[in-house]
């Protein structure tokens, strides 16, 4: 069984890791010449995945 400095380090380490791909996610969203699908209450980008509400 893990000890809870052992689970502490991991956690650590995949918020890390979270952190990266959030990163690397924004700058494809940002990049991407949106091509987006409206719904009900937002659209969404069918390249990059970037969401926004319809309603402000």
């Amino acid at each position: 069984m893990m000890d809870a400095d052992r689970l502490i380090h991991e956690i650590a380490e995949g918020e890390q890791q979270l952190f990266l791909l959030k990163q690397q996610l924004k700058d494809v969203q940002q990049n991407c010449v949106h091509h987006y699908i409206e719904e009900n209450a937002h659209r969404v980008c069918t390249k990059c995945k970037r969401m926004e509400s319809l309603h402000y």
